[in-house]
């Protein structure tokens, strides 16, 4: 019995050592936080960047582009007044490398505790062991890296690298600095297919596509592949995302606008279905085609809230009458809610621009949409006062609707309102 509790211990002992060895760069243990801290002086960002393991414990500052030997192992150039400080504490054992940029060279410096030993040769040994995972799991240097793969081997040499990569985050500041390079139809696509394969996070591919959509020099075709990437998102926050930068930073011309409708129709969420539809259509860039194909697309949300929200947003000013016999349409065919429906055309009876043949087709409307005599009523007597003082032709059209009412209670309230 005492030499089985004895091999069991020993067993344990050794997954523990086994467990603490591990190396630095394994995610089950890892914790990466990398953070802009100031913007200083000469209009650099100085970030930080904390990894944490159960043995290790890296604190890494730097500021300015820094670019490294081509196997990662060592630090060969950092912009003018930039600096890269890394520190390490292991078991109460502390080392920490200071890099600094002093005109056209560097000055490095290597610390064990407090004390400052020669860089080379243990500074540059430890250094050349720890840089090469310290850069596959942040983005120290991301930029001269890209760059340097691109040189050699196009978009497939980033991409193979992105593949080396530790977190979703530092994939992301991969692939937009590679998509910023001047890529051939073919090159998109790859870089476009291999975001859906490396990224998981709806977050980050959508940053991707954001970021991108920003650029002028991305053209309309472009644009459609990269939205391509949209398809794989599931989160229809960040679906609605893309879309409103699309709207915010593209024309909206018939490719877009298709774009958008298209995409927009993969958001169950009617919440986000409205928000696009309602900043789609107070757009002023869209044509009278595009804006019929999104008042159309209304019918794709199912609650009667969010449709008479898109309708109170952004379709109840400027109505002429082609305007207004599209909305009355919507409002007829796309909500059921006697409710929602009359605070919408409360809404309406507030632009003192309709004339009167208008008003007439909205108590038409009125009486095709709503049931309840109680919101027949109540929609009718917001038009009651310019009936009043309208003309005979409008009292007849406001006497006749208002026979719509079965009630003779709300009948008699309704007419009274007119004399």
């Amino acid at each position: 019995m005492k030499s089985k509790f004895t091999l069991n211990t020993l067993k344990s002992a050794f997954l523990l050592i086994a467990f603490l060895l591990m190396p630095i760069h394994s995610q089950s243990q890892e914790n990466v936080t990398e953070d802009i801290a100031h913007v200083s002086i000469n209009g650099n960002s100085k970030r930080v960047i904390k990894i944490k393991n159960m043995t290790n414990e890296f604190k890494i500052e730097y500021e300015g582009e820094i670019t490294l030997s081509d196997d990662d192992k060592e630090i060969v150039a950092i912009s003018r007044n930039g600096f890269l400080e890394i520190k390490k504490s292991r078991f109460g054992k502390k080392r920490r490398i200071l890099i600094e940029a002093e005109g056209d060279r560097l000055v490095k410096k290597y610390f064990i505790g407090r004390k400052e030993v020669g860089f080379d040769p243990e500074g540059k040994q430890w250094l050349a062991e720890i840089l090469p995972d310290l850069v596959r799991s942040t983005t120290i240097a991301a930029k001269s890296r890209v760059n340097r793969f691109y040189t050699k081997g196009g978009a497939k040499g980033v991409l193979n690298e992105i593949k080396n990569l530790e977190s979703d985050y530092v994939k992301e500041t991969y692939f937009t600095l590679l998509l910023k390079k001047n890529l051939n139809n073919q090159e998109l696509v790859s870089t476009i297919q291999s975001v859906g394969d490396e990224i998981e996070s709806d977050y980050y591919k959508a940053s991707i596509v954001t970021s991108v959509i920003k650029d002028k020099s991305i053209s309309d075709a472009q644009m459609t592949s990269l939205l391509e990437i949209s398809e794989d998102i599931e989160s229809d926050y960040y679906k609605a995302e893309v879309l409103m930068a699309i709207m915010k930073t593209r024309e909206m011309n018939s490719k877009n606008v298709s774009l958008l409708l298209s995409l927009s129709k993969d958001i169950d969420s009617d919440y986000y279905a409205a928000e696009v539809l309602s900043k789609a259509l107070k757009s002023n860039d869209l044509t009278s085609e595009n804006y019929d194909r999104f008042v159309s697309s209304i019918g794709n949300i199912d609650s009667d809230y969010y449709v008479s929200e898109v309708i109170n947003k952004s379709l109840l000013n400027n109505i002429d009458n082609e305007s207004l016999n599209k909305l009355l349409s919507v409002i007829e065919d796309n909500v059921n809610s006697d409710h929602y429906a009359s605070v919408i055309y409360k809404k309406l009876s507030r632009n003192d621009e309709l004339n009167e043949n208008q008003v007439i087709k909205i108590l038409e409307s009125i009486t095709n949409t709503i049931d309840s005599d109680h919101y027949l009523s109540e929609s009718f007597e917001n038009y009651a006062s310019r009936v009043k003082n309208g003309s005979t032709a409008l009292k007849e059209a406001f006497m006749k609707a208002a026979k719509s009412i079965d009630s003779e209670t709300y009948y008699g309230k309704t007419i009274k309102g007119i004399y």
